[in-house]
């Protein structure tokens, strides 16, 4: 008698997410007359950012050290499947030995760091739209007055890596927590000390 169970039944933790083929991507700094401001909501690194994080183009920034090795600046990178990539972004600088694609360039370790960071910016922006909070790495749901508290609760994290050439995939780790509520105004009036977490980072706090 054979055994009633076939892929429909199976479930796994592992998706191959895109295939690289048609991959490009673009790094860009701040422009070198551009004045930068101790205002960070300021910097031009992070408005286009955020303008293009907007776009739903796949992006993500990071601190490099400057060409002398003194500072630090930040650097924006984007990744484009099948589309058109922007040659220039107002106030930066394109640093065009970064820029390639997947036909003409092998994906270095610093480029492939940062398409995983990207995807996972990507990731985390459609869950926070849809009522998730991040806690370090953790993505939770956390339970309001209109959440059925008879449903597990579950929290989980991606891992990005490479299969075989050109083929990114996905693992997801997930495990079930402690409920977790919403602070609300009357978290406020307590008179007593309350536990609290502090999102994106998870810290531990206290609410006196």
């Amino acid at each position: 008698m054979s055994a009633p169970c076939s892929l429909e039944h199976c479930h796994t933790n592992l998706f191959a997410l895109q295939s690289l083929n048609d991959m490009k991507w673009k790094c860009f700094r701040r422009a070198l007359n551009y004045r930068l401001e101790p205002n960070h909501y300021k910097d031009p690194v992070l408005i286009q950012y955020w303008n293009v994080l907007r776009t739903d183009t796949l992006c993500a920034w990071r601190r490099v050290l400057t060409d002398d090795g003194q500072k630090t600046e930040k650097e924006l990178w984007l990744f484009g499947i099948n589309e058109d990539l922007p040659s220039e972004l107002p106030n930066l600088r394109p640093m065009h030995q970064a820029n390639g694609s997947w036909s003409e360039n092998a994906l270095s370790y610093d480029c492939r760091s940062m398409l995983f960071k990207a995807l996972h910016n990507m990731i985390e922006k459609y869950l926070l739209s849809k009522g998730f909070a991040r806690l370090n790495k953790w993505f939770v749901l956390p339970i309001n007055d209109h959440s059925d508290v008879k449903v597990p609760n579950f929290s989980f994290n991606f891992n990005f890596f490479l299969h075989g050439d050109n083929k990114v995939c996905a693992s997801v780790d997930v495990q079930r927590h402690r409920y977790i509520y919403n602070l609300t105004p009357k978290d406020m009036e307590k008179t007593s000390p309350s536990n609290v977490i502090l999102a994106p980072y998870g810290i531990n706090g206290m609410l006196i």
